[in-house]
């Protein structure tokens, strides 16, 4: 099996985002976003019927509440669908998180083909 592999913009990015966003701030704005979040991978699904799997995605939110990074990990590997996740994600604007630093969010997904 392939090791997955955790695209970021850098560790130390990441890891040192000690700012907070309500939980239920964080699923309203995924909320409106689910729908596209769906679609990039059912529009890859009629490419490849048996495309399913497991998918966390995490966006780092900068200080004023726009998403500066994504990172997606989990069992689903498909670059289009990552890429149009990206593509979405960047969309995403939150709260401003507390405490004057970026925060992470993270949302976990599971994609199976619907019968």
């Amino acid at each position: 099996p392939r090791t997955p592999r955790t695209p970021r913009t850098s560790a130390g990015d990441w890891d040192s985002c000690t700012g907070e966003i309500a939980p239920a701030q964080a699923r309203a704005v995924f909320g409106t976003f689910n729908a596209q979040i769906r679609s990039c991978y059912e529009r890859r699904l009629k490419a490849d019927q048996f495309l399913q799997g497991d998918l966390t995605v995490s966006v780092r939110v900068a200080a004023d509440g726009h998403v500066d990074g994504t990172q997606l990990t989990g069992t689903l590997r498909d670059r289009e669908v990552f890429s149009c996740i990206r593509g979405v994600t960047s969309r995403m604007r939150f709260p401003a998180p507390g405490g004057r630093d970026c925060a992470v969010v993270q949302v976990p997904y599971r994609f199976t083909p619907q019968q």
